[in-house]
Formats: structure tokens, sequence, C-alpha cells
């Protein structure tokens, strides 16, 4: 099993003896002795790009030799509902406040990316 905590470099083993490296675009298991400190990663929960989570939840294979426990990501965002009723608000009391405009909303090009 991999633990992951928040700031600490993704270490585990009996005796810490494995390590994730970054390998291209992707994380891989090595052996901490075969590599540099600086090449261990160290865990961002607070990442905004949601690619490092989804390479950590990579590492396990089909055999769940390398199982990956603890947070992948934290991030606080507004959620849809909420971002489309501050903007539904908004709007309405923008002028001009009539239906027109709440059309023009409703089919504008402002999108939202739940992630």
């Amino acid at each position: 099993m991999i633990n992951v905590r928040h700031g600490e470099p993704i270490v585990f083993g009996t005796n810490g003896e494995y390590c994730v490296v970054r390998s291209g675009f992707s994380l891989d298991v090595a052996k901490t002795a075969d590599v540099a400190v600086e090449d261990i990663v160290v865990h961002d929960a607070h990442a905004d790009d949601a690619a490092y989570a989804f390479a950590l939840s990579r590492l396990s294979d089909q055999n769940l030799e390398h199982t990956v426990l603890g947070i992948f990501r934290h991030i606080s965002r507004p959620t849809y509902d909420d971002a489309a009723r501050s903007q539904v608000s908004t709007a309405q009391s923008a002028v001009p406040s009539d239906a027109t405009a709440l059309q023009a909303l409703l089919r504008g090009r402002d999108t939202w990316t739940v992630g």
C-alpha cells in the first residue's frame, strides 16, 4: 500500500525501499536507492490540474500490489448549482432585468467544467 499525505515525499514499503517518481507525463514506482532524493514525488493534494491525481490512481496494477490510499486531490470550488444560481441572480439584478436578458444568459457560451 502507498499512503499519500500532502507535502510529504511518496515513499513506501517496509523500510521505505520504494518511491514514486515522474516518468514522462505519468508516475512510476522505483527503488528509493536507485533514484536521487529530489526525483521522488512530493504529494500535492491541492494541485489545480487533475492529471496528477489521475496518474496516482493509475499506479495500482491488476494485482493491487501498489494501491494508493489517502487524499488524492483536495480543492475548494463552488458547485455547479451554486455558480448557476449566482449567475442567474446577477443577471436578474442587472439592467435590463427582463426575459430577453435571461434568455441571452441561458443561451450564452459561458459554461462550467465539473471536475
